[in-house]
């Protein structure tokens, strides 16, 4: 059964850059299955968005990293039968290579977890649309967090 919601979700993305590669995960539920894409899920109530993005990453890959600042806001509204079954606010965030550790594990619902060589990942067909987009750009990170108590 899908998941239906009657409001947005906010999420999280991890661009994780180590030389000419990126950190890219298969995707093993819906939405997206199958589909490679950065590291990313929902962000939990109350829990801060560098802490969620940390936490995904990690979860995912088991690759720890400290995150620079948001390169991306992507909203994705998938529907069925002319209905919304999935409306995402996804923030992307990009990481600093010097603290990136550990090597990719799939963990989660990831089937698969690893590096692969950017322009690759652009050419590769199963790479989700808003992946590519973000990695043609290469831009250094748009915003800074800034969090209110």
């Amino acid at each position: 059964m899908e998941e239906t919601y009657g409001y947005a979700i906010v999420a999280v993305s991890a661009f994780v850059k180590k030389e000419n590669s990126v950190l890219l995960v298969k995707r093993g539920k819906e939405p997206g299955k199958n589909l490679w894409a950065f590291p990313g899920g929902r962000v939990r109530k109350g829990e801060r968005l560098v802490e969620a993005v940390k936490r995904e990453l990690y979860e995912e890959t088991g690759v720890e990293a400290e995150p620079t600042g948001i390169i991306a806001v992507t909203e994705v509204i998938t529907k069925t039968n002319n209905h919304a079954s999935y409306h995402y606010v996804i923030l992307t965030f990009a990481f600093k290579e010097e603290t990136i550790h550990g090597d990719p594990k799939p963990g989660g619902d990831v089937a698969e977890a690893q590096w692969v060589p950017i322009q690759k990942a652009i050419e590769m067909p199963d790479v989700v649309y808003s992946v590519k987009r973000i990695l043609e750009s290469q831009k250094p990170p748009l915003l800074n967090v800034i969090t209110l108590e």
